[in-house]
C-alpha cells in the first residue's frame, strides 16, 4: 500500500493534472467570451456575453443536450441490469464475455459512421425493411439520422453506453458478492422480489450513482456522435459552441467562447458536487 505521503503526493499530481486543464480551458474561454483574444479585433467587451445570453440557443443547446444525455442513459443503465440480472454467470464466459468488450473499441466517429450505415434512409435497415415488403421504399424508413429528436444520436450512444454498465454492474455484483447476500435473504425467507428490490438494486444503484453522474456529464458534452447524425437545429452544446469557434464570420467567435465557458462551469459543478462525498467518506 502506499504511504500516507506519497498518496497525498498522487492526490495533488491528479489534481494539478485534472484541474490545470480545467482552469486553463476555462481562462481561454473567458478570455476569447471578453474579446481580448480572437476576433477580427482584440478588444475587451461584453458584448458576446450579452448577445448569447439574451438569445435561447445557449438555453436550448444545454435542454437539448441533457435530454438526450438522460435519454441515452437510464435506458442503458436499465438495458444493463436486465441483461446482467437475466445472463449471470454467462457474461463472465465466451463468447458473451468477449463481446462485451467489442462496443468499446469503437471510437465515437466510427460508432457515428456504422450508425450512417444502419440507420440511414439508405442504410441496411431500410433496405432490408424494403425487401422484406415491409416497405415500398427505401426513402419510407423513419428518419433516424439528422433527426430533430435525436433518436440516432440516442440509438447510438445507448449501443456504445450499455455494455460498458454491463461490465460495471456485472463487477461492481462481484464485489459487493450480491450473490452470497441474496442467498442469505432467501434462507431468511425472503422472495425473489423482495431479493432483487431490498438487496441487489439498492446495492447496485448506490455504487452506480457516480458513475452514472460521470458519464451522463460525459455524454452530456459528446461532439463525434451529434456532429456526424444530429441535426442541424437543436444541436448538442458541443457542436454549437463548434459552430461558433469556426465561423466563416469572425465576429461571432466571441460568443463560442462564453458558451465554451458556461459549458466548462456546469461540468467542473457537476465534478465539485461528486467530488464532495467521496472527500467526505
Amino acid at each position: 500500500m502506499l504511504s500516507s505521503s506519497t498518496d497525498r503526493a498522487a492526490r495533488l499530481l491528479f489534481g494539478v493534472a485534472t484541474g490545470g486543464v480545467v482552469l486553463l480551458a476555462l481562462v481561454v474561454a473567458a478570455a476569447g467570451s471578453v474579446g481580448i483574444i480572437g476576433g477580427i479585433e482584440p478588444a475587451f467587451t461584453t458584448a458576446h456575453w450579452l448577445a448569447v445570453l439574451s438569445t435561447p440557443t445557449l438555453w436550448l443547446s444545454l435542454a437539448y443536450s441533457a435530454l438526450i444525455a438522460m435519454a441515452s442513459l437510464l435506458p442503458s443503465v436499465l438495458l444493463a441490469l436486465l441483461i446482467v440480472l437475466a445472463a449471470g454467470e454467462r457474461l463472465r464466459r465466451a463468447p458473451l464475455g468477449a463481446l462485451l468488450y467489442l462496443p468499446l473499441a469503437f471510437p465515437g466517429v466510427v460508432a457515428a459512421l456504422v450508425a450512417v450505415q444502419v440507420l440511414g434512409g439508405a442504410g441496411w435497415l431500410s433496405r432490408i425493411a424494403h425487401t422484406a415488403g415491409v416497405l415500398a421504399a427505401p426513402e419510407e424508413f423513419p428518419a433516424l439520422v439528422q433527426d430533430r429528436i435525436g433518436v440516432g444520436i440516442v440509438i447510438t450512444h445507448m449501443l456504445m453506453v450499455t455494455p460498458f454498465f454491463v461490465l460495471l454492474i456485472d463487477r461492481l455484483s462481484t464485489l459487493e458478492r450480491l450473490d452470497a447476500l441474496a442467498a442469505l435473504g432467501r434462507s431468511l425467507g425472503a422472495t425473489s422480489a423482495q431479493v432483487l428490490w431490498t438487496i441487489r438494486l439498492p446495492i447496485l444503484l448506490r455504487g452506480l450513482t457516480p458513475v452514472c453522474t460521470v458519464y451522463g456529464a460525459a455524454l452530456l458534452a459528446s461532439f463525434e456522435v451529434p456532429l456526424l447524425i444530429g441535426a442541424q437545429h437543436p444541436a448538442m452544446i458541443a457542436v454549437e459552441i463548434d459552430r461558433h469557434l469556426h465561423p466563416l464570420d469572425l465576429s461571432t467567435q466571441g460568443q463560442g467562447y462564453a458558451m465554451a465557458c458556461v459549458h466548462v462551469m456546469l461540468l467542473t459543478g457537476i465534478w465539485w458536487r461528486m467530488s464532495r462525498p467521496a472527500a467526505r467518506r
